[in-house]
């Protein structure tokens, strides 16, 4: 399964469950949440105050995507160690190694939108009396630990192709 399938699904699941949800939400929701996954702010139910967060993985998802298609547009724009051997190659194989790296910052999306699924499955257990603090606190440690792994691969796989392309030049370049 693709990451952008797996996020589209996350988001379908967050959208869908906040809206299955919702009409038996009580008067007032949990609004944050200590570093233990104690709520220690209550708001009151409105659609604003319970959609929010939905909203929120929404325009993050789209800051994301966006944010990989804009910068993987022109290799000037990217910082990645081994710049000048990418900006060294022909615009084919640079185009590979842009690839991978969009590929990675796209993966982002699933990690985070997994969090806000968690986070609302906290919120909304916590409301209706029946724990939340086990999904907050994954939520955190989703975050904490997903995002440096997956940018970690990122460059590994990014200076991975780097070098496949400097190696298929410099044959192409010797033949």
């Amino acid at each position: 399964m693709s990451a952008r399938l797996l996020n589209l699904l996350l988001l379908a699941a967050l959208l869908g469950g906040s809206a299955a949800a919702w009409p038996h939400l009580p008067p007032r929701i949990p609004a944050h949440f200590d570093l233990t996954g104690t709520p220690d702010r209550w708001v009151e139910t409105t659609w604003l105050s319970w959609f929010m967060l939905p909203l929120i993985a929404i325009g993050l998802n789209a800051l994301l995507y966006g944010v990989a298609a804009l910068s993987t547009r022109d290799p000037r724009l990217i910082n990645m160690p081994g710049k000048d051997r990418l900006l060294a190659l022909p615009a084919e194989r640079q185009q590979s190694v842009m690839a991978t790296i969009r590929e990675g910052l796209e993966a982002l999306a699933a990690p985070v939108t997994l969090a806000f699924c968690l986070i609302q499955l906290g919120v909304y257990r916590t409301a209706t009396g029946q724990g939340g603090r086990i999904e907050v606190i994954a939520a955190l440690a989703l975050i904490v630990l997903a995002t440096p792994i997956i940018l970690i691969g990122m460059l590994l796989r990014s200076q991975s192709e780097l070098d496949r392309q400097v190696r298929l030049e410099h044959g192409a370049a010797g033949s």
